[in-house]
């Protein structure tokens, strides 16, 4: 993705514990928007954070984007 995609800005909407259970311990995930070719866009992340990220609510954030739709971001 990383090396064929687009790479376009995005925000976080929200850090939050999953409902996911890995070994006894809720792990974090990012919900994030982009906007890419008029359109907007929000996903979450696939990535699983054992620490608490140190993004906050409307930091900047790197994304890479297909022309699917499909994305990943850049941490």
């Amino acid at each position: 993705m990383k090396s064929k995609g687009s790479f376009v800005q995005g925000n976080v909407i929200k850090v939050y514990r999953d409902i996911i259970k890995v070994n006894r311990s809720h792990p974090y995930r990012i919900k994030y928007k982009y906007t890419y070719k008029g359109k907007e866009y929000i996903k979450k992340s696939t990535v699983l954070f054992w620490d608490k990220p140190i993004y906050n609510e409307n930091s900047l954030i790197g994304v890479f984007v297909n022309d699917f739709g499909w994305s990943t971001i850049n941490i």
